[in-house]
């Protein structure tokens, strides 16, 4: 189990967690931005629980198949190019563009290409705490220092992983953003905060196409 005891603050699928507390405001967020006209979305890297109660019809792309209730197109960010100009009213994506390295600048292309609207959630580079492992500063460390935490202590949602090679596939699998590399990534995009006790910690890249 991750240190600290924070999971049960940052499982999002955790009834009460803080973590929760914010999908759901994310989601209720979303929703009051919605085009109006908007009724596709396809959810690149997403799970069917994110929408339970929406009447929306929801394309999930995912190397793993989701909860039921969504239709699932097995794929990756690498896999967009096979939609049309314009399929989706919206593209959506929850926290996953800081997982994808080399290929998010594919997928900052592909998203405003295959939905008329697009939303890209990302957490803050630099709020102080790491999201992933749950330590202070975690992402301002040199990465040897990073790996070696990872090897010997429990951080996280990965827990401890001794192996180094491991270690370090788990620690370089994640890049943070920073507001302006979000917004060099989607330059047609409004950039706006999640904010916690008044520091940023998640930015919000969408723009809309009414009509």
């Amino acid at each position: 189990m991750p240190g600290w005891g924070w999971s049960r603050l940052a499982d999002p699928y955790k009834k009460g967690s803080l973590a929760a507390k914010f999908r759901e405001r994310r989601r209720q967020r979303f929703l009051a931005w919605l085009p109006r006209q908007a009724r596709t979305v396809i959810d690149v890297g997403g799970t069917a629980k994110f929408w339970e109660g929406s009447n929306l019809k929801i394309t999930v792309l995912s190397p793993n198949p989701p909860e039921v209730g969504v239709n699932w197109i097995q794929g990756t960010v690498k896999d967009l190019y096979q939609f049309r100009e314009a399929e989706f009213d919206v593209a959506f994506s929850n926290s996953v563009i800081e997982h994808v390295g080399p290929d998010r600048g594919e997928m900052a292309r592909q998203m405003p290409r295959v939905g008329r609207s697009f939303w890209v959630q990302t957490p803050n580079r630099r709020f102080p705490v790491e999201p992933h492992f749950l330590f202070p500063g975690f992402q301002f460390l040199p990465i040897e220092r990073r790996i070696w935490l990872v090897q010997n202590f429990d951080l996280g949602w990965c827990g401890r992983i001794p192996d180094a090679a491991q270690a370090r596939a788990a620690v370089e699998e994640i890049t943070l953003l920073d507001r302006s590399e979000l917004q060099r990534l989607f330059p047609s995009a409004t950039i706006e905060p999640e904010r916690f006790f008044g520091l940023n910690k998640s930015w919000i890249a969408h723009f809309a196409q009414e009509g």
